[in-house]
């Protein structure tokens, strides 16, 4: 029988999109290899039973296929241990945010194509010979395309020495407790029967979670979650951290350029810009040893000259870092490479307490503080970039309130935000799904061209204004920023942009790629349906002003 096809016009091809929203779903509850491909059989079963084909359709297909491919292995679904299976309707309606009615109603729409073209349901059935294909060997690659070179990369990436933080979190589901877990995962390292070298940091056991640091081959951690997941039905997540050879708090190429300019001139007050313009331009002609000259003052074993110690192997930075301490115990780039050093991240917070506590500073803050001269004032950088660094590490180990303070002080410092807390924070709230924080932070920073801020302040728009021409310029400043997104949402084709647009290539890819990464933590402050509707309003509107 021929598949019949009825398509407006479609960005990508419509199975794809179908694939990607019914897969993911298996991808994400570590089953693709065992039950994905009923979901590719459906497809077909859907087409060839000559069913019209909407792209706002494809989700609500993609969950129904879902929803029989359960049903008929269920039982072996819990009986593998996949609890959350229990109730999967309720499982697949949350996943894909549909109501389950629609869900319902379009499985039986695809149960009765199925009796059209005589489908034979056990091609649904669980799968048990691909629980011992190769876990990372694709469906569709082509194995005599792998090259020995790249067989070789693939083996030196997996073998990468890397200092990792690990986190498990515990349910009521969760079959074994922390404290058991703890055990196991001593017990695990401590066997070593894999013959790989590993270190492993002190076990932190908190109200839902068990945390640890770790050293060891990027391949050993994917067996190591194998294990745990199939053995005990707990799943780790991880971080890498560093390579083991690098520092956890090297700096920005920029910022090492910054501080080595400035740690040789004469002053660093200036009456206004263009006396600093003035300055540096005179400054920037000068030889390196002109500058010395210029500077006698400036010391080889300052905080300034620490930086060039991030580029030296763990041994030999760490001990000059020490004996520029000596000297100058305030040294806070020296402090701060010892810091990156260290592999148990609990130990990396302790010391960046102690770094970013501002009593600990050389020089009088009070000023400084006063005038909110943070960051302004080039000797203050590497105190701020310590608390960042804070921050940041907090967010690593999952502190995400720790977190959220670091940044807002780092904003409250100075104000203009020059080290991006603010684009940090602003992906955490998302994470937390914290509405109303999101938009106050859109809304203290409402020139930011960041996807996270612009979206954030269609919704707010639309919260406190409705159906207006403030929420109108919005929608279109969001069009503006990412017309992925904007298509996303309004649930409409991105054809016409791509087109107005396909002079533009290398902007246009990064775009997609940018609305890829964000989509599905912004699409959570999208659940509004009059909002949806008005949005669509919108940005069609915008369309046919562009198309006349």
């Amino acid at each position: 029988m021929s598949k019949v096809v009825h398509l407006s016009e479609f960005s990508e091809k419509p199975e794809n999109i179908y694939l990607k929203y019914m897969t993911a779903f298996w991808d994400e509850n570590d089953l693709y290899w065992q039950l994905s491909n009923g979901g590719f059989e459906l497809w077909s079963v859907y087409v060839d039973a000559r069913n019209k084909i909407h792209q706002s359709d494809l989700k609500t297909l993609a969950a129904a296929a879902n929803l029989l491919i359960i049903e008929y292995n269920k039982n072996r679904i819990l009986e593998e241990g996949h609890v959350l299976f229990h109730d999967h309707l309720l499982l697949l309606s949350t996943y894909y945010e549909i109501n389950p009615n629609e869900i319902t109603e379009l499985a039986v729409k695809l149960s009765v194509s199925m009796l059209k073209v005589g489908f034979d349901a056990t091609e649904l059935k669980w799968d048990d010979e691909a629980e011992d294909n190769d876990l990372y060997v694709a469906d569709d690659l082509d194995i005599e395309a792998i090259t020995p070179e790249m067989r070789k990369s693939g083996m030196e990436i997996m073998q990468t020495q890397c200092n990792l933080q690990v986190t498990i979190e515990f349910g009521s589901d969760t079959p074994i407790t922390k404290d058991q877990c703890t055990q196991v995962i001593t017990d695990m390292l401590e066997d070593n029967k894999y013959n790989i070298t590993t270190k492993l940091y002190t076990i932190c056991v908190n109200e839902n979670y068990v945390t640890f640091s770790l050293d060891c081959q990027l391949g050993f951690i994917f067996l190591f979650i194998e294990i745990m997941k199939n053995k005990y039905r707990v799943t780790p997540e991880f971080v890498v951290v560093r390579d083991i050879d690098e520092n956890a708090y090297e700096p920005e190429m920029h910022y090492s350029s910054f501080i080595q300019f400035y740690r040789d001139m004469v002053k660093d007050d200036f009456e206004g810009e263009e006396d600093l313009s003035r300055y540096i331009e005179k400054f920037s002609s000068l030889s390196l040893e002109e500058r010395r000259r210029q500077n006698p003052n400036a010391r080889d074993d300052d905080e300034y000259a620490a930086i060039e110690l991030f580029n030296l192997p763990q041994e030999e930075g760490v001990a000059k870092a020490e004996k520029m301490l000596k000297t100058n115990p305030h040294n806070i780039e020296a402090q701060i490479l010892k810091a990156g050093w260290e592999g148990d991240l609990e130990k990396r917070i302790d010391m960046l307490l102690d770094i970013a506590n501002v009593y600990n500073l050389g020089y009088d803050y009070k000023r400084i503080q006063k005038d909110k001269m943070w960051w302004k004032a080039s000797h203050t950088r590497p105190f701020m970039r310590a608390k960042f660094l804070l921050a940041k590490t907090y967010e690593i180990g999952g502190y995400l309130d720790d977190a959220l303070d670091g940044y807002k002080e780092i904003i409250n410092m100075n104000p203009d935000d020059n080290l991006g807390a603010r684009l940090e924070m602003m992906m955490i709230l998302y994470q937390l799904g914290d509405k109303k924080a999101i938009v106050s932070l859109s809304n203290a920073f409402p020139n930011e061209e960041d996807e996270y801020f612009v979206f954030a302040a269609v919704y707010g728009a639309f919260m406190k204004y409705g159906k207006s021409s403030k929420t109108d310029k919005k929608i279109m400043f969001s069009v503006q920023i990412n017309h992925y997104l904007a298509c996303a949402i309004a649930k409409i084709d991105t054809v016409p942009f791509n087109k107005i647009l396909a002079s533009y290539i290398d902007v246009d890819e990064l775009l997609f790629k940018n609305s890829e990464k964000c989509k599905a933590d912004i699409m959570t402050l999208f659940k509004n349906v009059e909002l949806v509707k008005y949005y669509r309003k919108v940005v069609q509107e915008l369309l046919d002003r562009i198309g006349k």
